[in-house]
Formats: structure tokens, C-alpha cells, sequence
């Protein structure tokens, strides 16, 4: 089975594409959790408020010190978050969702990675101090490849059938899960927002 050979970025049309919310000062975070707090989506993470942000703050930490023992180096910044090819649920995360298609040949080496499920199980697998949300790891997954792994394109390429990444996308689909129904991806390039892509 062939991957897509694009990834798919979502993002909140008002403020624009390319951005982590890791990234904002705690007074611009809280001021950000003011203003969306309330907004009708079908997952608001606002609406928890800052523990919520703490967790996520602790997951995109740990992806990065994955991403420095995978390639000897820090990343030069935050990821940005999108799908291997699309998952538009993701659209319901915002108010008002957009999206952009990027093809994978517009990234070089340590550019972008991939995780399977997303980055927010690896708070439970480090057993990081903060409060936990959203999705725990199953009572077997040290028998499967994929937890806590940050992988290359190439790598998914070869792995992810040998892993049954997609049977297990596949079961959580049909049971209308979120988590688990995509392959997140981690963009680290940094000059993105000034590129166009068609």
C-alpha cells in the first residue's frame, strides 16, 4: 500500500498558517485562551484552558528532543503540525479551518518527520509531570514499533506496512476515533511561510 506523497496543514483562517501555539508567551496564551474559550468547535482546547497548553508544551518538548537523538542537532524551532495526506476532520478543530497541501518533494533531510499516533502519547509514555489529556497508551503497545518513534519519510515508507500502521488507522476510523486515524507530521523548515506551493 502507497503513501499520499503530500501532507496536509491545518490551521485557523484568522490567524494564519505555520504557527505552534507552544510559541506564545504565557500572557499572549492566556489572552489567546480569553478570546476562544468559547468558540463552538467540535474539540476546544481552549475551553480547558492552561493545563491543557502545559500537557501540550510537555509533548512538543519531548518531540523535540526526539528529533536532536534522531539527527544530532537541535531543531531550529517548534514543528508545525499536519496530516500525511488528509484527515480533514482536523477542519473542526477551528472555528473557521483552512487548509494547504504540500507535497513531500518541497522537503530536504530533518525538514520533516512523521509520528504514529500523534505526539501527544509520548506526555504518558515518559510519563511527563503534567496533567494528562486526550489519548493513553494501550496496555500493549511495547509489542508494536511505532510509540515514541519520529520517523523520516523514507523510514515510514519502508516500516509503516511491517508496522500495520494502516490496519490500525483503518480500526480507528471505523470506530470514529481521532487520535490514531492519521499520521501526524512535523514540519521544521523554517522559511515555509515564504514559499508557494500549487
Amino acid at each position: 500500500m502507497g503513501l499520499p506523497s503530500y501532507i496536509t496543514h491545518y490551521f485557523e483562517r484568522d490567524y494564519g498558517p505555520f504557527l505552534n501555539v507552544c510559541d506564545l508567551s504565557e500572557s499572549s496564551l492566556a489572552a489567546l485562551i480569553e478570546q476562544e474559550k468559547d468558540a463552538l468547535t467540535e474539540f476546544n482546547r481552549f475551553a480547558i484552558g492552561p493545563d491543557f497548553f502545559a500537557f501540550r508544551r510537555s509533548a512538543d518538548d519531548l518531540l523535540m528532543r526526539l528529533y536532536e537523538e534522531k539527527f544530532g542537532r537541535k531543531p531550529e524551532g517548534r514543528p508545525y503540525y499536519a496530516t500525511l495526506g488528509t484527515f480533514d476532520r482536523t477542519l473542526n478543530m477551528f472555528r473557521d479551518g483552512t487548509k494547504i497541501e504540500l507535497p513531500l518533494s518541497a522537503f530536504g533531510p530533518g525538514e520533516i518527520t512523521f509520528m504514529y499516533p500523534d505526539h501527544a502519547h509520548l506526555v504518558s509514555l515518559f510519563d511527563a509531570p503534567v496533567t494528562r489529556y486526550g489519548y493513553q497508551l494501550p496496555a500493549d503497545y511495547r509489542s508494536k514499533g511505532f510509540f515514541g518513534r519520529v520517523f523520516t519519510h523514507q523510514e515510514l515508507v519502508t516500516e509503516h506496512e511491517g508496522l500495520a500502521i494502516p490496519e490500525e488507522i483503518e480500526r480507528c476510523r471505523t470506530q470514529g476515533r481521532w487520535v490514531g486515524s492519521y499520521v501526524e507530521a512535523h514540519i521544521w523548515k523554517r522559511n515555509i511561510g515564504n514559499e508557494v506551493f500549487f
